[in-house]
């Protein structure tokens, strides 16, 4: 089973849960697609309820017999994208740039999300508003008349002042029209992130990024993505505020976090980066504890339908997060949908 999805537009948030129109890329069919964050809804029993009642439903109306399911709405799939999102995202902007290329245009809508069976990627696409070595101006080139075409870009050096990207993600060195570089991308990144994380978008005005520029200009403690999301953890809060960093030579890049503690593991100290790059694991079905978890587990598991696919484990038997664990049985493709023979 291989598909891509394409955000288009924001259509709606919800008590658990953001609404986006979205196309599926084969058949170009326009879907909506319902992202939730796991760690707000373990929070509440009630929210938790809620998924599990709604899954049960659309397995029912799949297991139904063809008239009756003409009459109501349908579910094509569930799909569980961890974390590690965030990080073969930064994978992708780095290997733009040691090709010569600035994206300038990181967005939701630029970013394909395809599977293989369970095991989740993206591809970044859309490159119409890239930049590539050695640019387009005079003046580019003369800045960059030493860097032959397919050759790495260096995170210090300039290339570009074309006010160029969508809004909501531009870094401040292109809202004020000044020289920049590559890491303009890794400011699109920190947007996206707190997109995918807080399910809002963090700069939706000009408003909101002056009172940014603001709060960083009085060196308040608190980090303003905090501010914006209390219910974010300091590795979250962090990670994010070093890729939005004011000044560019100080902001996060690829280097940086390989080595943050959002995308490491506490407990074994393995990171997202050796996982992705390593052979994928043997699935192992872990010991669940809590009564919690142990319900939403087995009334999934008693559903009908199956082609459920729960989310890679490690090798140790723990899941990918600690957000992951009730959640495993979640992962379902619906036998009459879209999805179901690819």
């Amino acid at each position: 089973m291989r598909w891509s999805i394409s955000v288009l537009t924001n259509l709606n948030k919800g008590s658990y849960g953001t609404a986006y129109a979205a196309r599926d890329v084969s058949t170009s069919q326009v879907l909506c697609a319902k992202v939730c964050l796991k760690k707000r809804v373990r929070e509440g029993k009630d929210f938790i309820r809620g998924m599990v009642t709604e899954l049960r439903a659309y397995k029912r109306i799949a297991a139904s017999e063809e008239g009756l399911r003409t009459w109501l709405m349908e579910l094509h799939g569930v799909v569980q994208d961890p974390e590690r999102v965030i990080f073969m995202m930064a994978l992708g902007i780095d290997a733009l740039h040691s090709i010569g290329i600035i994206h300038r245009d990181i967005k939701p809508e630029n970013i394909l999300l395809s599977a293989a069976s369970s095991d989740v990627r993206i591809r970044i696409t859309d490159f119409t508003n890239s930049w590539i070595a050695p640019g387009d101006t005079a003046d580019e080139w003369q800045r960059a008349y030493d860097v032959a075409p397919g050759s790495p870009l260096e995170w210090w050096r300039v290339y570009s002042k074309r006010y160029i990207g969508t809004k909501e993600y531009l870094a401040p060195e292109i809202r004020k029209k000044q020289w920049y570089g590559i890491m303009v991308d890794w400011w699109s990144l920190g947007c996206l992130a707190y997109d995918l994380i807080a399910g809002d978008a963090l700069f939706p005005d000009d408003r909101s990024v002056n009172f940014y520029y603001k709060w960083e200009a009085e060196k308040t403690t608190s980090p303003y993505v905090l501010y914006r999301a209390g219910f974010l953890e300091e590795d979250e809060a962090s990670m994010m505020s070093g890729l939005l960093n004011l000044e560019p030579h100080s902001r996060f890049r690829l280097q940086h976090l390989k080595k943050h503690p959002f995308f490491v593991d506490r407990r074994t100290r393995h990171n997202v980066f050796d996982e992705l790059r390593g052979p994928p694991s043997s699935p192992t079905i872990p010991s669940l504890g809590g009564s919690d978890e142990l319900a939403v587990h087995y009334t999934l598991e008693e559903e009908p339908m199956c082609y459920a696919a729960p989310e890679p484990y490690r090798e140790d038997g723990m899941p990918a997060s600690k957000a992951q664990v009730m959640f495993d049985q979640f992962g379902w493709i619906n036998p009459n949908g879209m999805w179901a023979h690819r």
